[in-house]
């Protein structure tokens, strides 16, 4: 019921971005039960949070939730596959290149899950994944622990 409502929102409005950041951000917490992502994830809801992230591209709370989503989303080999077919890889660079520090962040915590299956850690790298990363790592200067995971992904790729 719970998810279904929410996927339904998200198709009914999908220019309105306010439903699309709640709708993301509810997807996020209800996700941290692995099962509950499983069931979000097969219903179309990892494909309904990229879409979210290409209709709103400059909408930075609709980036940021959404890249929390996807972070809680991916729990396992398929969601992981489910998010790269949805072109959630290059959704993701596209805003930690483009958005405000936090966006960034999570989309790079996001990419760091992914890039554990070789497979799509070269998919990363071809799309630009160490240039966009190395842009993390200069603007955190302040901020270690976002220095260190933007470092863990750098050191990921640059082993391929």
């Amino acid at each position: 019921g719970g998810i279904q409502q929410v996927l339904i929102a998200m198709v009914s409005l999908p220019v309105e971005a306010l439903v699309q950041a709640q709708a993301c951000n509810v997807l996020g917490w209800l996700a941290l039960d692995d099962n509950i992502a499983t069931q979000i994830a097969a219903a179309g809801g990892i494909e309904l949070v990229v879409l979210a992230m290409v209709s709103h591209a400059a909408v930075t709370e609709v980036q940021r939730v959404a890249c929390r989503a996807l972070e809680q989303l991916a729990v396992d080999v398929a969601n992981n596959v489910r998010i790269a077919e949805a072109g959630g890889i290059e959704r993701l660079l596209i805003t930690v290149s483009a958005h405000p520090w936090e966006a960034a962040v999570w989309a790079c915590r996001v990419l760091l899950g992914l890039s554990d299956h070789a497979v799509l850690a070269t998919r990363i790298k071809a799309a630009g994944g160490v240039a966009c990363v190395q842009q993390v790592i200069q603007a955190a200067e302040s901020n270690k622990d976002d220095r260190n995971l933007g470092q863990q992904l750098l050191d990921k790729l640059k082993d391929i």
